[in-house]
């Protein structure tokens, strides 16, 4: 695959604006820094597969380091868009340093092989307040996955604000996710067609939570697929520009 750091550029926070243009063309800018302890940096990143066009990349997480010896891992990490090709983290390295390295784990979000993903099938979803408690089974190359029980709770009316309390939660068990290893969730569908949105989820250890707002009450069953694919690594070495900065896309 093909990785290209178009450009890198610190000292923003969160004022950032999406706008279209007359030519169908969307212009994304992010304002300086007005202030406090928030610095985001911006990485305007392509990647591209040269084997398999189906496949569409992300960063999974990064690290940033300088000549000095500082070294950083990022603590918020998030992609403006996977066709728009740039994400942001936090914190940053001084500005006055003359490089940053930056070190990017990158996977796959689409075109996965067929030994790479596993389904849980036909799931009980049990009743709206209640935890059906199921301990299926299932492996994927080392890794197993054991899908511990589902807590079901009415689908959120109000898509402006939501709690994971409120939202039905599935959780998983993972074994053998050693290092470099990534494990995702593909897709989610319940039994009368609706695709399941999985609005977070969060980890510790060895079980991993994750949470639904848009199961159907109607729905009996749903299915899960996962993947488990092996990151890879890039690496560039560039000069962080500062101060207001624009990404221009043809949509």
């Amino acid at each position: 695959m093909e990785a290209t750091l178009e450009k890198l550029t610190t000292g923003h926070d969160n004022n950032t604006s999406v706008r279209g243009l007359g030519d169908g063309s969307v212009v994304t800018e992010f304002g300086a820094h007005r202030g406090g302890n928030r610095n985001n940096t911006v990485c305007f990143l392509r990647l591209r597969s040269l084997s398999d066009s189906n496949q569409m990349w992300t960063v999974a997480t990064e690290e940033a380091s300088d000549a000095t010896g500082n070294r950083i891992h990022n603590t918020s990490l998030g992609w403006g868009g996977i066709t728009d090709g740039y994400f942001t983290f936090e914190p940053g390295l001084w500005t006055n340093e003359a490089a940053w390295k930056i070190k990017c784990d990158l996977k796959r979000v689409k075109g996965f092989a067929p030994d790479e993903t596993i389904t849980f099938r036909e799931v009980p979803l049990g009743s709206v307040g209640a935890t059906n408690r199921l301990g299926r089974t299932l492996q994927v190359n080392t890794v197993s996955l054991t899908l511990a029980e589902v807590c079901r709770q009415l689908p959120a009316t109000n898509s402006m604000s939501w709690s994971s309390a409120d939202s039905t939660r599935m959780h998983l068990v993972v074994n053998g996710l050693t290092n470099g290893l990534h494990l995702d969730l593909v897709s989610a569908r319940a039994d009368n067609g609706t695709n399941l949105d999985c609005v977070s989820w969060s980890s510790g250890g060895a079980v991993r939570d994750y949470f639904f707002r848009n199961v159907p009450t109607e729905a009996r069953t749903a299915s899960f697929t996962f993947a488990v694919q092996s990151g890879r690594w890039v690496e560039f070495t560039a000069k962080p520009e500062t101060g207001p900065t624009r990404l221009l896309r043809n949509h």
